[in-house]
């Protein structure tokens, strides 16, 4: 029984922590589309002097040699492919552990799902919220510098 116990306590605690992880892919998704559809926030986060000093991680997509759809393609693709593989891994352990409450008994299940839904409850994190913006910025970038390379377009 305490063995059974002291099993749930090591898997309520990593569900926590795994759990506020799988939960922040709905809170980016949320984010990033509160801060495309907003002009105001685009218009303050975007400033004239925004892309004076960028890092190469947003700026890496910048080389494109004229063929700026393809990038903006390739910007969104690596977006929901890094997007993918953590949610696949998180749901992944998420599920291996609510598989090992399970065997436990039914009154640990009821915990452990408890437990993952209540690591929802909180704030988005740092990371994540910086996610969607950087991809915001290294769009702006891109759509920035095709503007200046043909401002007839």
């Amino acid at each position: 029984m305490i063995i059974q116990i002291a099993i749930e306590v090591v898997i309520a605690i990593l569900l926590l922590m795994v759990g506020n992880t799988f939960w922040e892919f709905p809170k980016r998704a949320r984010l990033l589309k509160r801060a495309i559809s907003d002009q105001q926030f685009l218009l303050s986060f975007l400033t004239p002097v925004t892309f004076d000093s960028l890092s190469p991680a947003i700026t890496q997509y910048s080389h494109c040699d004229g063929h700026y759809m393809a990038t903006i393609g390739a910007l969104a693709h690596a977006d929901r492919v890094s997007q993918r593989r953590l949610k696949f891994i998180t749901g992944a352990a998420v599920l291996t552990l609510l598989i090992g409450s399970y065997f436990l008994g039914p009154i640990y299940l009821a915990i452990s799902i408890a437990v993952f839904l209540l690591s929802g409850l909180g704030g988005i994190g740092s990371a994540a919220r910086k996610n969607p913006l950087d991809h915001i910025l290294a769009l702006a970038y891109l759509l920035h510098r095709w503007r200046l390379e043909d401002p007839a377009r």
